[in-house]
């Protein structure tokens, strides 16, 4: 997974996107990673999300801690 700010490849770590361990992304306006859109993967947190009801989830839960809307995202 790709980080479109910065271009590294990043790893998906209790629900935050991290390079060689840290979530901090210098090159991102809100100083996290976000990945290149992969589909069916959140953008924010890079897990394998699905629709359910109308609304994206991982593992039944629709609250995604890293976004800042709270929500998962496929697209940026």
């Amino acid at each position: 997974m790709i980080c479109k700010y910065c271009g590294r490849e990043v790893r998906s770590a209790a629900g935050k996107l991290t390079f060689q361990g840290s979530d901090k992304c210098t090159a991102a306006p809100n100083g996290k990673h976000v990945l290149i859109s992969i589909p069916g993967t959140c953008v924010y947190c890079g897990r394998a999300v699905k629709t359910v009801a109308g609304k994206l989830v991982f593992q039944g839960s629709p609250v995604c801690q890293v976004s800042s809307t709270k929500k998962h995202q496929l697209q940026d």
